[in-house]
């Protein structure tokens, strides 16, 4: 591995636990610990956590925030109720695709978009240049100084 690799604030549980590391999209990622297969079986069966902080978050807040996203994304974000998500397309205006992604609604002016890795850069220049038509937004690149965990499998709970 480089030490050009971005790591995430889980990098040095992953290392104590043994983990096997690989380079993903800039980022040094664990690839497995004990073995694909055991692994993936234990998740199909129970629960893992996986760590995905390599995910882009952009914060967009302010008041012309929800218009911005309405205007921009293909999913309607004005029906989107307080602390629910819903998976959105951003897309160029000729209609092609940029990335897929979730916006999260936090509060009534504040949102969460979680983008690909290798697509946070051009999904945040993108709304950014989208975001000079109005006044009252600010988007902000929180992936670097967030941590971000995805628990998956049939014992998870669901809220």
């Amino acid at each position: 591995m480089t030490s050009a690799l971005k790591r995430t604030p889980l990098y040095q549980a992953h290392t104590s636990l043994q983990a096997r590391l690989t380079e993903f999209a800039g980022w040094e990622m664990p690839l497995q610990y004990r073995g694909i297969l055991e692994e993936h079986r234990w998740v199909r069966r129970s629960a893992g956590a996986f760590d995905v902080s390599h995910m882009g978050r952009l914060e967009v807040t302010g008041e012309d925030a929800r218009t911005l996203l309405d205007e921009t994304l293909t999913a309607s974000v004005a029906t989107l109720p307080l602390s629910r998500a819903r998976y959105s397309l951003l897309c160029r205006e000729d209609g092609g695709i940029l990335d897929d992604l979730v916006v999260y609604s936090l509060e009534p002016e504040r949102f969460l978009i979680v983008c690909n890795a290798a697509s946070r850069i051009k999904v945040n220049q993108w709304l950014s240049a989208w975001s000079r038509g109005y006044q009252n937004v600010n988007i902000r690149d929180i992936t670097e100084e967030t941590a971000m965990i995805a628990w998956q499998g049939p014992q998870v709970a669901r809220g």
